[in-house]
């Protein structure tokens, strides 16, 4: 006779032990009658009865350190090599981001190491810090170095007034937490020294107003802050270099080499944040501007966006010096 319910359960529930002698695993749980494997706390796995344990009689070597740094070193024979294959054009000025967005340095590498063996026999400049931050509050300063850290757009440290501050070749965030920040500023300015952001709260404003320095006020929005250094920091791009959207053939374009071809939904996306430069649309926007949809139709579990989004980063991928598309908080964004 067949029954329905002869199926053996594929999801067991727990034993529960020590609920009744009737559970069969009521009294002792289990455990057996006394003894030191009935016991709590007892650990015999790596017991060999007194004599000195397998752990303990194997050779050790080296150690892992907790706050390691993985730190990429680069010899100048090296920089070289990288010149003579044309992987480095010597108008650039090299830093560690470049040597990532290049691909000669693994992602994995926080720091650059740049050691003297071998010779350089091309000129190129070599830079390690793009940006330096004076100042207590390190809130903005964590917050715009891992923005940086990101986008691979510019290195920032944070150093003290007297160290570094009369190098013209760097450019210097200086925030008004800093101790004497008057005088320091009237310093800068005796000096004519240029290459500096004051970060001001609104009371603070006063005198600074009148005076031709470049202020921001707090609270900050640190990706306008981002874009006024990567804009001040960087060198003119020629109109060769930017990119563009060609809507009769659905491509992405630069230089008419680099180029990537696009179905419609992907134009249409592209072509929506390139008209933002930069600022943010929501996945609600882009469910309305790309695929027609509002949010209320039951669409708020969809992943479409999320979809469409990993296949245009694949295909950035196979182009050299790719635009990012962003996501964060406040939406979605492109960065080229």
């Amino acid at each position: 006779m067949i029954k329905l319910n002869n199926r053996k359960k594929i999801n067991k529930s727990k034993t529960r032990v020590g609920r009744g002698i009737g559970s069969g695993k009521g009294k002792t749980s289990g455990r057996g009658v006394k003894g030191q494997k009935s016991r709590s706390g007892v650990a015999i796995k790596s017991f060999e009865g007194g004599q000195m344990p397998l752990y303990r009689r194997l050779p050790k070597r080296g150690f892992n350190p907790i706050g390691k740094k993985n730190i990429a070193i680069l010899n100048l024979d090296q920089i070289q090599k990288y010149i003579d294959k044309k992987s480095i054009d010597t108008k650039n000025i090299l830093n560690f981001n470049l040597l990532k967005k290049l691909r000669l340095i693994d992602n994995n590498f926080s720091k650059l190491k740049i050691l003297g063996s071998g010779e350089i026999k091309d000129k190129i400049n070599i830079n390690s810090v793009d940006v330096f931050f004076i100042g207590e509050d390190l809130s903005i300063f964590h917050s715009l170095k891992s923005l940086s850290s990101k986008l691979e757009t510019f290195f920032i440290e944070k150093t003290n007034f007297s160290k570094n501050i009369t190098r013209n070749d760097n450019f210097f965030l200086i925030d008004d937490s800093l101790y004497n920040f008057d005088e320091k500023i009237s310093f800068l300015n005796k000096k004519n020294f240029k290459n500096f952001f004051i970060l001001l709260k609104k009371e603070n404003l006063g005198v600074f107003e009148k005076k031709n320095y470049k202020v921001f006020l707090k609270p900050l929005k640190i990706f306008e802050l981002h874009k006024e250094i990567c804009n001040k920091i960087s060198k003119n791009i020629e109109e060769g270099d930017l990119w563009k959207l060609d809507r009769g053939k659905l491509k992405f374009f630069k230089n008419n080499k680099n180029y990537i071809n696009l179905t419609e939904k992907e134009f249409y996306f592209l072509f929506f944040l390139l008209q933002r430069k930069g600022d943010p649309l929501t996945k609600k926007q882009l469910l309305n501007k790309v695929w027609n949809l509002s949010y209320n139709q039951n669409v708020s579990d969809t992943r479409v966006v999320e979809t469409l989004v990993s296949r245009i980063r694949k295909k950035f991928k196979k182009v050299a010096n790719p635009p990012k598309i962003i996501k964060d908080s406040y939406g979605y964004r492109l960065l080229i």
